[in-house]
């Protein structure tokens, strides 16, 4: 085989081709990796890419809609929170964080949006309602009654409003409150059996045996589940005592 002479421009040439080449070939898969991963995004929406850029309101609003009504309330509550940074004035979104945070089980934070709300919107007495609910199903009872009050201060013609109040009344011994509030919700709606047990216990507590009967009998012609509750704690109260159950 005859040897190949090349001067030393030439070799400098042929080395530079050959750099060229082999750049080409990485270049080349670069860009088949590119693309392939290109080929598994997702393709973007254009319609959310557009309502991203020109109102984000609506694009956050929509995110957390969805992701609430997902069970996805962590992302939810981000999505509300993102909103309240731009609007932080408006109640139905601190109302909107309050639900998810309740769904959450995040009670504090729940009563914190809510009561956000009460400050924008001080005669807002369905959200002080809830409040007053939160305060109950906690034990505080004392904060159960003011919010209830203040709520009743706004919607007197709350039945079950009345009610609940009577119920912590009841459950405080405070038996002549109790059956204010009872009385004034049976006024509103005479069908709200709630009262009508609340009465009834009430009755039982003072030893008004034929008061607490009388309620039972009400409830049963309403064919209300109330009635064997009353039946019951009627029951408990006319056994001798010393006398086992059977």
């Amino acid at each position: 085989m005859q040897k190949i002479n090349l001067s030393t421009q030439e070799k400098t040439t042929w080395g530079v081709s050959i750099a060229a080449l082999i750049l080409l070939g990485l270049l080349s898969i670069a860009v088949q990796r590119a693309a392939t991963r290109e080929e598994v995004r997702e393709p973007e929406d254009p319609y959310r890419a557009q309502v991203a850029k020109v109102d984000p309101v609506v694009y956050h609003s929509q995110r957390a809609y969805a992701y609430e009504a997902g069970g996805a309330y962590s992302i939810a509550a981000a999505e509300y929170r993102e909103l309240l940074d731009k609007s932080p004035e408006d109640k139905d979104l601190h109302s909107h964080l309050a639900s998810v945070y309740y769904k959450m089980g995040e009670m504090d934070k729940t009563m914190e949006e809510i009561k956000e709300v009460i400050r924008i919107d001080p005669n807002n007495w369905a959200q002080r309602e809830v409040l007053a609910d939160i305060s109950y199903e906690r034990g505080d009872y004392d904060g159960a009654i003011a919010e209830y009050e203040e709520a009743l201060r706004s919607n007197p013609e709350n039945s079950l409003g009345h009610s609940k109040l009577g119920r912590v009344y009841y459950l405080r011994g405070m038996y002549t409150l109790a059956e204010e509030q009872f009385n004034k919700s049976l006024e509103v709606f005479s069908g709200i059996t709630e009262a009508r047990l609340g009465l009834g216990l009430c009755a039982l507590a003072r030893g008004d045996i034929a008061g607490a009967v009388k309620q039972r009998e009400a409830l049963e012609k309403m064919k209300s589940p109330f009635a064997l509750q009353l039946g019951e704690a009627l029951a408990a109260r006319e056994k001798p005592p010393g006398k086992a159950a059977r």
